[in-house]
């Protein structure tokens, strides 16, 4: 089972020495990184009705471990994260949210 948050935030979560041990960060709106347990995008949206940009959080939480290598579960929660978030801000009217249309590729961390 999964659960798939999406709130506003007020900064970004960006990769440092700890989180690198933990999650992998991957290319895809402003910030996104993943375990096999959870992952988290955060990316802008700017809007034209109403005339705003938000930063938008998004945060998926696998609740069962399935039977799969972390590397491959690591990959899969960020497909589907960027997946939804694709769709929220296709709704949401945003421009330029910077969210990848193919998988994303990893760029440092742990499966990097």
């Amino acid at each position: 089972m999964l659960a798939i948050n999406f709130r506003e935030a007020v900064a970004v979560n960006k990769s440092d020495a700890d989180d690198e041990q933990i999650f992998t960060f991957y290319k895809t709106g402003e910030s996104a990184y993943a375990s096999e347990h959870t992952a988290a995008l955060y990316f802008r949206c700017r809007m034209s009705t109403p005339a705003k940009e938000i930063l938008i959080h998004a945060d998926l939480e696998r609740f069962r471990k399935v039977e799969a290598s972390d590397i491959r579960l690591s990959r899969a929660n960020i497909l589907v994260l960027n997946a939804a978030a694709r769709e929220v801000a296709s709704e949401l009217g945003c421009s330029s949210p910077e969210l990848v249309s193919e998988a994303p590729r990893p760029v440092s961390g742990l499966h990097a």
